[in-house]
């Protein structure tokens, strides 16, 4: 079972989701084993055969996400909700926006690639991350682009929504978003253009005002605010 698949499914049983979307769905490694009762998943690119997996539970839409948000019908909304789609900041924000529009107080949206742990991966594309570890005698594939800029994005402009950047030291880094338990925050750049120039280094300096947490604190800072909400 993969990092993602794990940790879905434990936010899953956090706000007992029943509908799930999947952004960038690849081999359908994570979505196919996402233990959520309806599920919907989009890639224009699928890199298995989804004609077995597709049912009146299961929908796999072959499309670009912002065509897919662009033609959703706005009374739609997800329980859970996996962004891991192209490797870039704007498109991965864009996801993250046209998903708030899609989501309701108890919606929890995970992030994939937020944290890079080399500066090779953050580069444009893997190919050119691969060729430059490859340079000075290093052998990797990891690429995350430059989707790390969205946890700045989240912290400094959204301020209504809190968020749990899990630590990738153990397992793979990923950004949990949920509505409920308000974390009034001061942005650390307050400046859009600051976080889109944001670099490796700059990262590294920057990341620890995020707050990254092991990922069971992350689960236990979750639950918390779910267990207030149903209390109150």
């Amino acid at each position: 079972m993969n990092d993602a698949v794990r940790r879905l499914n434990h936010l899953a049983s956090i706000n007992e989701s029943s509908s799930y979307l999947e952004i960038g769905v690849f081999q359908g490694d994570t979505f196919l084993n996402v233990e959520v009762a309806e599920k919907v998943g989009v890639d224009p690119d699928f890199k298995f055969d989804i004609a077995p997996h597709q049912s009146a539970k299961s929908l796999l839409v072959p499309k670009i996400s912002d065509q897919f948000f662009e033609e959703l019908d706005p009374e739609v909304v997800f329980d859970l909700i996996y962004i891991d789609g192209l490797h870039t900041f704007e498109q991965t924000y864009r996801d993250f926006c046209n998903a708030l529009m899609h989501s309701h107080s108890q919606t929890i949206i995970l992030i994939d690639d937020v944290y890079p742990t080399d500066p090779f991966g953050i580069f444009p594309t893997q190919e050119i991350a691969i060729a430059e570890r490859a340079k000075l005698g290093i052998v990797g594939w990891a690429w995350w682009g430059d989707v790390f800029k969205i946890n700045y994005m989240i912290h400094d402009f959204h301020p209504a929504l809190n968020y749990a950047l899990i630590d990738p030291r153990e397992n793979a880094g990923q950004l949990a978003v949920w509505f409920e338990g308000k974390s009034p925050r001061r942005p650390i750049f307050n400046s859009i253009e600051a976080i889109t120039r944001l670099d490796y280094l700059g990262f590294l300096n920057t990341c620890a005002k995020l707050n990254p947490a092991a990922e069971e604190i992350a689960f236990e800072m979750v639950a918390k605010d779910f267990s207030l909400l149903k209390d109150s």
